[in-house]
């Protein structure tokens, strides 16, 4: 488990609760001098993945955490980390996979959240088919301004909002709430993403399909 990851669980405050999801052999992957360990739990609706990535002789890391629920209807969120030589990068991204339209209130709520880190210098993504899905509370930074305690304070004050929200959501039916979220998958696997796209080129597309519909729970 990474450190964001750590951090995410413990804001969460589920630490002594999670179960450990089966990766069926997935649990490190190794590709073009870069090392993968990938870890899921589970907590009750609540699937938390995380992949932490080490490579180029420590030159370049990376961390991901993915969290998705298949009983609330709160968007999919995930952070992301990376780190590149001089270069660091952080996303916090809630992605529209909702049942109900009446959440603008929600994102109101993160977009609070986000401009407490104004003072980041914001990163300019590339253009995705999935833009449309992204809220725009969602946070996109680089700059060397993030430090140890600035990523600590991106993860706990985005996963501390994606609880409130989890805490005051509607239950849902679960069957249709996957569905929304496998839908997402299937776009990752069929019109790319920034990590797909690796995955894909490193492991192939059977490879990447399975690891990711464990990370998002749809397999």
């Amino acid at each position: 488990m990474g450190v964001i990851c750590d951090n995410a669980i413990r804001t969460l405050g589920i630490e002594k609760e999670i179960q450990k999801v089966d990766l069926s052999g997935l649990e490190v992957l190794k590709g073009k001098g870069m090392t993968f360990r990938i870890s899921a739990w589970d907590h009750d609706d609540l699937r938390i993945s995380s992949i932490d990535m080490s490579g180029m002789l420590g030159l370049m890391k990376m961390e991901s955490v993915i969290i998705t629920a298949s009983g609330h209807d709160v968007p999919l969120f995930n952070i992301d980390f990376v780190k590149a030589a001089n270069k660091k990068t952080m996303l916090a991204e809630l992605y529209d996979t909702m049942i109900s339209r009446e959440f603008e209130t929600d994102v109101e709520k993160g977009m609070l959240v986000k401009k407490k880190f104004d003072f980041v210098e914001n990163y300019p993504r590339q253009s995705r088919w999935y833009d449309p899905l992204l809220l725009g509370c969602s946070l996109a930074k680089r700059d060397k301004v993030l430090d140890d305690k600035t990523v600590g304070s991106v993860t706990r004050s985005y996963v501390t909002f994606y609880k409130e929200w989890y805490e005051r959501s509607t239950a849902c039916e679960p069957a249709e709430k996957l569905q929304k979220t496998r839908s997402y998958v299937d776009g990752l696997l069929n019109q790319g993403g920034a990590s797909t796209d690796q995955f894909k080129n490193m492991f192939g597309p059977e490879t990447t399909e399975k690891l990711f519909r464990i990370l998002f729970g749809v397999r």
